[in-house]
């Protein structure tokens, strides 16, 4: 069962006519009828998904139980509500795949779905993803920040606690990703030395 969030107040579509309707730059999802397009990416964004897309690789590589990529549409349905995200980085084991590889959509929650911070963002919007990913079977969420150089990560056995990790941590993935890990900095852009995080540095919008 999807569990539902607050829609808006836009004209309501269902999700097979959101689903033919042109694709967005950035990308536009559906939330129980209201149509939102996600924040324009920054290069510090770009950056943190090429380097999750490493990372994954590499494990998936000599691990083949799961596959992953970044902004790939997730549809929820349930006879009571719609949902389709796009997760800026997300992981699916391969049981859940059809021959165990992504093909188009994924129809149900990823394993693991990770938001990158942008200046643009709303947090209430953030937030409220971060809530429904971990109540509709996702089972980890990370949120990265490029800017404060952290990642804040959830689990859905502790919906309610967030955990936030500096760049010398360690993320695993337990038993989500078997022998998954990866140092927090290995997901950053490289750290400006001129930096002291002053005015320069973008604040996410609450």
């Amino acid at each position: 069962m999807v569990t539902s969030i607050p829609s808006g107040t836009t004209l309501k579509l269902t999700l097979e006519q959101f689903l033919h309707h042109e694709s967005t730059k950035p990308a536009s999802e559906f939330w129980d009828g209201e149509v939102l397009q996600k924040a324009m990416p920054t290069g510090e964004h770009g950056t943190v998904q090429r380097l999750l897309s490493v990372v994954f690789t590499v494990f998936i590589r000599d691990h083949p139980i799961a596959d992953g990529g970044p902004e790939i549409r997730c549809n929820f349905r349930s006879a009571a509500a719609a949902y389709s995200p796009v997760p800026d980085f997300i992981i699916v084991r391969s049981e859940k795949l059809p021959r165990g590889r992504l093909r188009g959509h994924v129809e149900g929650p990823p394993d693991i779905a990770v938001e990158i911070l942008s200046p643009d963002d709303l947090m209430s919007r953030v937030m409220r993803k971060i809530r429904f990913y971990l109540a509709n079977g996702v089972a980890i969420v990370w949120l990265v920040n490029p800017y404060d150089r952290t990642v804040t990560v959830w689990s859905a056995l502790e919906p309610n606690v967030a955990r936030t990790f500096g760049e010398t941590a360690t993320l695993y993935a337990g038993d989500t990703l078997p022998g998954f890990a990866v140092v927090v900095r290995d997901i950053l852009p490289p750290s400006d030395p001129d930096d002291e995080g002053g005015d320069d540095v973008p604040a996410v919008v609450l």
